[in-house]
């Protein structure tokens, strides 16, 4: 029976570092030593809005509905069956 087997294995390598919280994950940034040498970046200034143009009405056909495919298939049978109809009696 392997090691793997049985369930006794081994690791040799390095210790794995522990899972950071979600609350460390969350909060800000630790201040690094470069930090204290750059000053802070001053607040970038708000950015103008650009107004959104009126929406237009759609340029294309308005997709089918469930009506609009009864009546289709009602004019697809009614052409099929006139087509029949016309072979049959001639």
């Amino acid at each position: 029976m392997s090691d793997r087997e049985s369930g006794s294995i081994e690791d040799d390598g390095p210790a794995s570092p522990p899972i950071p919280s979600f609350d460390s994950l969350r909060a800000p940034q630790r201040r690094s030593a470069l930090d204290l040498f750059v000053p802070p970046a001053p607040p970038a200034p708000p950015a103008e809005e650009i107004p959104r143009p009126v929406a237009a009405a759609p340029a294309g056909p308005r997709p089918a509905e469930w009506g609009d495919l009864v009546l289709l298939g009602t004019h697809l049978t009614r052409c099929v069956t006139r087509g029949l109809r016309s072979l049959l009696r001639g």
